[in-house]
């Protein structure tokens, strides 16, 4: 049941239409919810973060939430709950969503008319106000995801004129400059974020800070970003392989191999760390562990023509010309074009066997 209508307004920069609810009109959820209701966490939830990775907490056991009015966005609702500390956060109106996360409600009394009953409802205007940049923000996400880097800032810069102090928008602008080649405005948006993200929460931050500082080169100052991003969230498998990548250009393999394999342990389908783990050992001369390494993300990518190339460049140390003439094929079949010195070493090593 909505109660009151909400506010179409166009983005002058993308021409996009999209709503903005100030007074969250939905009080009635298809799911069979109503604000005011009482739900409870299941227990022993994992809680996600960015790129849905596990953060290594767990939902308090037990917690109870209160259903708030809902808003619409694209056409669809969302239905809002407060947590337990205060914090409000967004929900999809399907029932096999509720069921899979809630198990108890409590219904809202409809003769309970206490004074505080209407403020518990509805927002107060600041929470409004970091609402509406909440919206431009996941926009910006969206279009980051897609490529289209020119309208997420566009986005961000309006999550910003609505709240200049919403942090997540100063990182996501931060990482979508970076995506564009503006370093100096990327570092600034970052340096920002870092300020205003609580301690516990920055590690977004310190991540796409590090990729600012692996970009020009300062490794040492990457490597810590990296480091203060992996102690947020040790099961961020993405830092791990961008420090790894770094201690690979740095020569200090050993390191790389040790953080490919975090990165591995964390994600055991993550192809890029297998690759690089198989290329630091190719440089340390194990390559019996390079080509176990590439044979899996060969199995993960079995169109990608860097990983036959590499892999044939293992094959052709341990002196098995046939399988590395065989990947250099394979590799040119796929459009890679192999370094010259490359093929007339394997084919002078061909005609002698």
């Amino acid at each position: 049941m909505i109660e009151k209508k909400h506010t179409f307004l166009t983005d002058k920069k993308t021409g996009d239409r999209y709503t903005i609810v100030a007074e969250y009109p939905i009080t009635r959820y298809k799911c069979g919810l109503k604000a005011g209701d009482q739900v409870r966490l299941k227990k022993n939830l994992t809680v996600t973060g960015y790129k849905n990775r596990p953060t290594g907490e767990v939902h308090p056991k037990g917690e109870i939430c209160t259903v708030l009015r809902g808003s619409i966005f694209d056409g669809e609702v969302e239905l809002w709950v407060r947590l337990l500390d205060g914090k409000e956060t967004g929900w999809e109106d399907k029932r096999e969503s509720i069921s899979e996360w809630f198990e108890y409600i409590k219904r809202n009394n409809k003769g309970n008319k206490k004074s505080g009953q209407k403020k518990l409802l509805t927002p107060a205007p600041h929470i409004v106000r970091i609402a509406a940049a909440d919206i431009y923000n996941e926009r910006g996400v969206t279009y980051f995801k897609k490529g289209q880097y020119s309208k997420a800032i566009a986005n961000y810069d309006k999550a910003l004129e609505s709240n200049p102090r919403y942090a997540p928008a100063y990182t996501n602008r931060g990482a979508a400059f970076l995506r564009k080649g503006m370093l100096e405005k990327a570092k600034a948006d970052l340096d920002k974020a870092v300020k205003l993200e609580p301690k516990g929460k920055r590690e977004m931050a310190y991540y796409h800070r590090g990729e600012y500082y692996k970009a020009i080169g300062k490794h040492n100052k990457a490597i810590v970003d990296y480091s203060k991003a992996i102690n947020l969230n040790p099961w961020d498998f993405d830092a791990y392989n961008k420090r790894g990548e770094v201690y690979h250009q740095k020569g200090r393999q050993k390191e790389a191999v040790k953080d490919y394999s975090e990165a591995i342990k964390v994600n055991p389908k993550y192809a890029a760390a297998y690759i690089n783990r198989g290329d630091a050992y190719l440089s340390i001369g194990q390559y019996n562990d390079a080509i176990a390494d590439f044979n899996k993300a060969i199995k993960m990518n079995p169109s990608n023509a860097v990983i036959y190339n590499e892999r044939a460049i293992a094959y052709f140390y341990e002196k098995k010309f046939k399988k590395a003439w065989n990947d250099v094929v394979k590799a040119q079949n796929l459009g890679l074009k192999v370094h010259p010195g490359f093929l007339k070493a394997l084919h002078e090593t061909l005609k002698v066997t």
